[in-house]
């Protein structure tokens, strides 16, 4: 996925703000050093199980924080594209695919919408 740092926290300094074509978040860059605002092609990875997912009618994409720094959440919106027996789930946010661990796969059916939510997004940078 292909994101822009727009800021990097002052108090955390792994803890960026971005945006990308599907909205704007809050993540912790895990890469060395210390991150700078500009533009990254990156890998978005979920730390834990997914415990927090529902079926919507959200026609958009979405990638978004909610609440405040110290309490906030992460939402992702997308179609489920594949379901593997190992409760893993790969979600189109997009054009890029965000591979997810859920808790229990039930209900879960291929091409249906989903919004996830997460504590937080781990962001991992590559070069293409």
């Amino acid at each position: 996925m292909r994101i822009t740092i727009t800021k990097v926290a002052e108090s955390e300094p792994r803890t960026v703000e971005f945006c990308c074509s599907v909205g704007k978040a809050r993540g912790h860059w895990r890469a060395s050093g210390t991150p700078q605002p500009g533009s990254y092609d990156i890998e978005i990875d979920i730390a834990n199980d997914v415990r927090q997912w529902e079926q919507v009618e959200a026609a958009v994409d979405e990638i978004r924080s909610e609440g405040s720094a110290e309490d906030a959440q992460i939402v992702i919106i997308g179609t489920i594209e594949r379901v593997d027996a190992d409760s893993v789930a790969y979600l189109r946010v997009g054009s890029d695919l965000v591979m997810v661990e859920m808790r229990g796969t039930l209900g879960l059916v291929e091409g249906s919408r989903v919004k996830v939510t997460v504590p937080s997004i781990d962001l991992y940078p590559y070069q293409l």
